[in-house]
């Protein structure tokens, strides 16, 4: 039973623990990038670059049909149990398309989010 703890597969946590540390580095690539932006552009620029993928997401989110109430209960899960192994374990997390738009969401987020920490302060 390598690989099991309290009867559950580690594979699954240690690869959701580094997507997790993935989300930390987007972040401090993004405070990094803003840095960059600002001294070549001035912080103007910075928040107008932070903006651009929020519209564009707010503009394709204006997109997404609703689905029908209910019309998810009847499906089976398609999901496959993880064999033993962090990279088994993120084939089975990365197959799902939902979490490459929880991923990509994080990570603008962070992007801006953090791009208003880093220059909030001269307003203060």
């Amino acid at each position: 039973m390598e690989g099991l703890i309290d009867g559950r597969d580690i594979g699954v946590d240690k690869a959701l623990e580094v997507l997790g540390h993935m989300r930390t580095k987007a972040t401090e690539m993004g405070l990094a990038l803003s840095g960059v932006i600002a001294e070549a552009w001035g912080w103007r620029a910075a928040f107008f670059i932070a903006c651009v993928p929020g519209l564009i997401l707010a503009v394709a989110a204006l997109r997404i049909r609703e689905p029908v109430r209910g019309a998810s209960e009847a499906v089976a899960s398609t999901a496959q149990p993880a064999t033993s192994g962090v990279a088994a374990a993120f084939g089975v997390i990365l197959r799902v398309p939902t979490m490459w738009w929880i991923i990509l969401s994080g990570i603008l987020f962070n992007f801006h989010a953090y791009a208003v920490n880093m220059f909030q302060n001269a307003f203060l």
